[in-house]
């Protein structure tokens, strides 16, 4: 029996073993998903050839189905499609559709059978060039399929709440509302469920998180109904705290987390239950849309002139610093939010090419985006001189924009000025205004930083678009947040396939993808495509510090170091302001154990992006690994208060493990296993602390439990190490992945009771030699 899977990334399977070869090609899979969907299972030859192949002349189309249909039958059988006429009909008694399964599972109610079978989008991550037809056909199937998954969801999230299953009803509502973050009925439903199981703070914290999401896509409140049930939920938990010390702390801690809510970043990384996804806002079309697209490299080029002018002196500062802050939307209508906020992070990149110049990252500057706080306030939080504000009012066919600079320090102006301009053509004139802008205030750059300043990504409004809704996608750092980054890119190089950004964004994206274990394709394939995107962008710009970094990054994966600290350093040439570059040279610099290194640009990159959790959180790993446990602490607990991030509440556990505070450890690790049970990483460390701690058999119990992944091989040597089991440890030490340089904690305390163990140098010894250092 055969099996097509279509949920997910597609399949063509025999008795589940996945089929090779040229039926699994895209074409052959695309059409056998139509026939698969199709009323009755059948389409006509010339509706086939319209969807697949919609560019060839009608001889060409019905060769290359009937090549198509030929190789599908050759590697399944010749019955598996049948002729009717001039249609082809999918034999459903041989070849198993998950789709189809899915539908019957939901007909008769059988809603666990449908959730098994729903193992992610329909036909997800999958695309076929200039087949526009077939790509909008999958679009309205993918969000068909989306919704009855979403339906089953809920229904078995209110038959087990009948049912008096509380904690089950919770786990049901959990996944419908990382399925739509946005919806303030699915977030009343989870805060209620919450509540039932008896975790008021995870109520008022998912609150806080809807909110946020909700001000900073839409600039919307959440309904009436969730602000009222967080507020009874904190005055509830107000008066527990009164009656219970211990009880006190715990609110309050909580409590905190979810006052913070504004506060918590858009790329915060969530447990998997909890991740809020970014909806893909429909793009505006027509004239008005393309013009607000165009109008942002040319608007932020006039407001970068004069804010370059003046913190730039003619005898600079060894490091001048500013912060970019979100422009106000001032024109009433949601929509063009995207706008302001594109302004701004255009701004911020060209500032932050400047040599000698610090800028605050989108990240952190957006954190600030509707914030109260005074400017000063501000300033000192991010440790920056000066702060550069602005608004944004669009006009029929014209832009208007104002922007002040600040010098912070004594809340004073140092420069303002009005802008208005027509939203026509602006990318023919971009180069040649930010020219005459420049010498009218005698700006004295670098020819190099010129060509910085007025570079321009792409002509196409549409193109640059996709690809910022790919930026912020990917900053979630989530498993659905990177494939839909991915599709943004594909869908802005299809715009325009000279768009050496989007490259870029592709690559990384694939990279850190697979860094983080988030996608479902095989290692060979993501490394494929991500050498293949990084090469395609660095030949289209070889002055686009993102274009390096990827190229750093697809060096690491084919294990040559030195030429990946070449394109991280070429990058932070090129973008001193690049958080990103700092904090994966720091990960680069730790695996090749030069710890200062890697401590100072870890810093830096902390530094240019205090509310990016994941620079910071990279920073307070390499405190830990260098034995600084007070500056650690103090960096993971920071991790923390820009966001609930189960990895640092992980490295909290291992600083008490090697503080001897076990009782903590063990808590701590089973709150991270408990935030995030899909990472057998974690509980190899549980196994680890028990080990410490002298438990042998709860940390071999942890250990059977880890071992099932062997990405995870580090983690559960280190576990073997505590255990005193050399030989155990070596053996997973050999199989550990060391492309990377967060897999290789060479200098991590938990290697020491094995460091002068002959096999470690020989082990280190090979690493060194296959990773290009020796």
């Amino acid at each position: 029996m055969f099996q097509l899977k279509l949920f997910g990334v597609p399949a063509l399977e025999r008795d589940g073993v996945q089929l090779a070869g040229r039926a699994s090609q895209r074409h052959r899979l695309a059409l056998l998903a139509l026939l698969a969907l199709a009323p009755g299972r059948r389409l006509s030859r010339d509706k086939l050839i319209a969807y697949l192949w919609p560019e060839s002349d009608p001889e060409r189309g019905r060769n290359l189905l009937k090549v198509a249909t030929y190789v599908i039958r050759s590697a399944l059988d010749e019955s598996a499609l049948l002729s009717t006429g001039d249609e082809l009909r999918l034999n459903t008694d041989l070849v198993q559709v998950d789709v189809v399964e899915f539908e019957s599972a939901l007909d008769g109610a059988d809603h666990e059978r449908a959730l098994s079978l729903y193992q992610g989008p329909f036909l997800d991550g999958f695309f076929l060039s200039d087949a526009p037809e077939f790509e909008h056909w999958v679009d309205r199937e993918r969000e068909r399929h989306a919704g009855g998954y979403r339906n089953a969801l809920e229904a078995l999230a209110q038959t087990a709440a009948d049912a008096g299953d509380f904690p089950k009803a919770l786990d049901w509502w959990k996944l419908r509302a990382a399925q739509d973050p946005y919806d303030s009925r699915v977030a009343l439903q989870l805060m209620r469920a919450y509540e039932a199981s008896g975790n008021r703070a995870g109520a008022l914290q998912h609150a806080a998180i809807h909110g946020r999401l909700l001000q900073e896509e839409f600039g919307m409140e959440p309904s009436a109904e969730v602000v009222a049930l967080a507020e009874r939920l904190r005055s509830t938990l107000a008066e527990v705290a009164v009656l219970e010390d211990r009880g006190s702390r715990i609110a309050d801690r909580e409590t905190g987390i979810a006052d913070r809510g504004s506060r918590i970043d858009s790329a915060v990384v969530l447990s998997s239950a909890l991740v809020p996804l970014p909806a893909p806002v429909p793009l505006r079309s027509g004239r008005d849309g393309k013009r607000w697209g165009a109008g942002i490299a040319l608007t932020s080029v006039l407001i970068l002139a004069g804010a370059v002018w003046a913190v730039w002196p003619r005898t600079p500062d060894p490091e001048q610093s500013i912060v970019v802050l979100p422009f106000v939307n001032l024109s009433g209508d949601q929509d063009n939010e995207y706008f302001s906020d594109g302004l701004t992070e255009e701004i911020i990149t060209r500032l932050a090419a400047i040599p000698g110049l610090k800028v605050i990252s989108r990240t952190s500057a957006m954190h600030y985006k509707g914030s109260k706080k005074s400017l000063p306030q501000i300033a000192r939080e991010l440790k920056v001189d000066h702060i550069l504000e602005g608004s944004v009012r669009p006009d029929v066919g014209r832009v208007r924009i104002s922007a002040q600079l600040i010098d912070a320090r004594v809340d004073g102006h140092i420069w303002a000025e009005n802008y208005e301009h027509k939203l026509h053509d602006n990318f023919r004139v971009q180069e040649q205004i930010a020219r005459d802008v420049a010498h009218a205030l005698e700006v004295k750059l670098a020819a190099r930083t010129r060509r910085l300043l007025v570079k321009q990504g792409t002509s196409d409004a549409q193109a640059y678009e996709l690809f910022q809704r790919g930026q912020f996608a990917w900053s979630t750092r989530t498993r659905e947040g990177h494939e839909r980054a991915i599709a943004y890119y594909h869908r802005a190089i299809e715009r325009d396939s000279s768009y050496g950004d989007a490259y870029a964004g592709m690559a990384n994206a694939y990279g850190t993808s697979f860094l983080l274990n988030l996608s479902s394709l095989p290692e060979t394939e993501v490394i494929s495509r991500m050498r293949w995107a990084s090469a395609r962008a660095l030949a289209l710009d070889d002055e686009s510090a993102d274009a390096h970094v990827s190229a750093a990054v697809a060096s690491i994966w084919q294990r040559n170091w030195p030429a990946g600290e070449r394109e991280f350093r070429r990058a932070i040439e090129l973008n001193p302001g690049n958080a990103t570059a700092h904090s994966w040279y720091s990960l680069l610099l730790r695996g090749m154990d030069r710890s200062e290194d890697a401590l100072r640009e870890s810093r830096r990159a902390a530094e240019l992006d205090p509310f990016g959790i994941v620079p910071t959180h990279n920073y307070a790993v390499q405190c830990y690994v260098m034995r600084n446990y007070d500056c650690a602490l103090e960096q993971f607990r920071r991790t923390l208060e820009i966001g609930l991030y189960p990895s640092a509440v992980r490295w909290l556990g291992l600083i008490d493990a090697q503080q001897g505070k076990w009782d903590a450890a063990i808590a701590q690790m089973q709150k991270a296993i408990e935030l995030a049970p899909e990472r057998p990483d974690f509980l190899a460390d549980l196994a680890y602390v028990h080990a410490l701690a002298g438990r042998k058999a709860d940390a071999h119990a942890a250990l059977r439990r880890a071992k099932s992944q062997p990405l995870e091989a580090f983690n559960v040597a280190r576990a073997h190490i505590a255990l005193g089991e050399a030989d155990s440890a070596f053996a997973w030490l050999e199989r550990s992945s060391w492309h990377w340089g967060h897999r290789a904690y060479r200098s991590d305390p938990a290697l020491d009771p094995v460091r002068s163990d002959p096999r470690f140098a020989r082990l280190f010894a090979r690493v060194d030699r296959e990773m290009g250092m020796k």
